[in-house]
């Protein structure tokens, strides 16, 4: 598998909407937060620095567990609140999460520690990615 240096905006394509699952722990219970977004890295950023949602900044999140690509918002808010049903009513789920992705957030929480995140994603818009085959994770 050959790396290269992705830009973020490699990952803010045109009409193409990323479904996201967070796992993060309550009262020492495993619980998941769904989210969808165009703009992966700088939204797995705002959960991991506390600007995300109310949910994140009290808990924030220790992985990504489940990311799925789509090409409209509409599917991208319609499979959304299929998964945030899914988990509400405690039916069984499966986690996909492209073997690539498993990094991703770790690289972000590392950065996080290392230094103010805002400042260094805006500052250097980039992070090391490997290719990426979408067709494989698209629903």
């Amino acid at each position: 598998m050959s790396n290269k240096i992705w830009f973020m905006e490699d990952l803010d394509i045109e009409g193409v909407f990323y479904i996201y699952i967070l796992k993060y722990y309550q009262k020492e219970k495993e619980r998941y937060y769904v989210g969808q977004t165009t703009r992966l890295i700088e939204r797995l950023a705002q959960h991991v620095t506390g600007y995300g949602s109310k949910i994140t900044r009290k808990h924030p999140p220790c992985a990504l567990v489940h990311l799925e690509v789509v090409n409209t918002r509409r599917l991208a808010l319609k499979r959304e609140g299929s998964l945030m049903a899914t988990f509400n009513k405690n039916r069984p789920f499966t986690f996909r999460l492209p073997e690539e992705f498993y990094e991703l957030f770790y690289q972000i929480v590392a950065m996080n520690e290392n230094e103010d995140l805002t400042k260094k994603i805006m500052g250097h818009p980039y992070i090391e990615l490997p290719l990426i085959d979408w067709s494989k994770y698209s629903i």
